[in-house]
């Protein structure tokens, strides 16, 4: 047999190589890592989808959490990774959306070394008080804010976390102060709050809603476009006074960039099929998270978009972390 021959029957065979690779994928454990501890939205939702996966393609899905830096960490580990469908990422706003703008320099670029699959879930902010606060409504909040505002403080899950960033956006908007407080995480920040030792805070709903239900904080506005289905009695930002005042974190499945096309489209036929499933829409809806399948481009151009926003916020503001 030729040489040339010998050339022709191996550029067929690489050619044919994903699509094969495609066809027998998964042939072992998958993973999705989350940015967070156990119990978040994205952890939430990945898990969800996990159990999807798990029965669509006959192999365990496990999810591992890698919290630090605002899911940089876990962002890192994924980019780093064998392009195979095997390492998956619960993207989050922070990681993809704000960090790019809020961190000096990142081992990794949110734009070009990741690979969407679907958008998973959006989830509104909620602003809360404690349950013996003054403020009963968030009128009440900014009218105290633009009188003291000075001398009141907030709180927020960490430095350049989306609600430090609405948290920015809102006193930008009234043109009021207020001292911001980050914490690491929400456990310790709803207690803050609950106590007194906070005036007030954002958070998603999954986060503070078992304190809201045991009486020990007050839900005042949510800035959603419509009352939450789950939450008819607490206002939207516009109902409150605040009109076109809408913000949603997000949680997005991607792997690294370079994954095959098979496999890609593999994982959002399933992702989608299960984010549209009642039950799956249901149960997310009363966690305070909205189901929002998306296609790889309507995906990656909804990343793109918030980004742009929230990297515009971070600017403003001079929010920097080294």
């Amino acid at each position: 047999m030729g040489k040339l021959r010998w050339i022709s029957i191996l550029l067929l065979a690489f050619a044919f190589l994903p699509a094969a690779l495609a066809q027998s994928w998964p042939t072992k454990p998958v993973k999705i890592l989350t940015g967070f501890p156990p119990g978040g939205p994205g952890d939430t939702t990945s898990r969800i989808l996990g159990e999807e996966f798990a029965k669509a393609f006959g192999q365990p899905v496990v999810v591992e959490n890698k919290p630090g830096a605002g899911g940089n960490i876990a962002a890192y580990a994924v980019a780093q990774s064998p392009p195979d469908g095997y390492t998956l990422f619960s993207a989050n706003s922070g990681a993809l959306g704000v960090n790019p703008t809020l961190y000096e320099k990142l081992p990794f670029d949110a734009a070009k070394d990741f690979q969407p699959i679907t958008m998973m879930v959006v989830t509104p902010m909620v602003f809360f008080v404690s349950a013996n606060s003054p403020h009963a409504t968030l009128g009440d909040l900014i009218a105290a804010l633009k009188k003291d505002g000075a001398r009141m403080n907030y709180g927020s899950p960490g430095i350049g976390t989306l609600p430090h960033i609405v948290g920015e956006r809102f006193k930008s908007r009234l043109n009021v102060a207020s001292t911001h407080v980050p914490y690491r995480g929400a456990t310790m920040l709803v207690e803050d709050v609950a106590n007194g030792d906070l005036h007030w805070s954002l958070d998603a709903p999954i986060n503070i809603l078992s304190a809201a239900k045991a009486g020990r904080i007050r839900l005042i506005a949510i800035t959603a476009a419509a009352r939450w289905p789950t939450l008819p009695e607490v206002p939207t930002t516009a109902e409150a006074g605040v009109p076109d005042f809408i913000d949603n974190a997000w949680f997005a499945l991607v792997g690294p960039a370079g994954m095959p096309r098979d496999i890609v489209m593999k994982l959002h036929g399933v992702a989608i099929a299960a984010l549209k499933k009642p039950d799956v829409v249901e149960k997310l809806l009363n966690l305070g998270l909205e189901a929002k399948p998306m296609s790889p481009q309507e995906t990656e151009a909804y990343i793109a978009e918030t980004r742009a926003r929230w990297g515009a916020v971070v600017k403003a503001t001079g929010m920097k972390v080294e």
